[in-house]
């Protein structure tokens, strides 16, 4: 587990409240009243540990939360341990001099 690390990117997508998770819930109507409460009930425990995640953004907006999370994973394409091939292309453009 600890290998695949370096490749993976955790973010936490979280709702702006509990109230507003149990207006959307239930705004869906998919789900009796027993089962979005089972749902509200498992997502406090994982909002409880959200700070395991690499990143944490608050829905509150779909447009705004679908921008951020390609945000974060444009910069984390961008991270020198994720560029393969870039050690070559420094080589190869920015020889050193002995």
């Amino acid at each position: 587990m600890e290998m695949m690390r370096e490749h993976v990117v955790s973010i936490f997508i979280m709702p702006p409240s509990m109230e507003e998770l149990r207006r959307r819930l239930c705004g869906r109507r998919a789900d009796d009243a027993a089962v979005v409460e089972a749902r509200l009930k498992g997502a406090a425990f994982e909002i409880s540990h959200c700070e395991a995640y690499d990143y944490v953004i608050v829905n509150e907006d779909i447009e705004e939360t679908a921008d951020r999370i390609s945000n974060i994973l444009r910069a984390e394409q961008m991270k020198t341990c994720r560029q393969v091939g870039l050690r070559e292309l420094l080589e190869s453009r920015f020889p050193l001099e002995d």
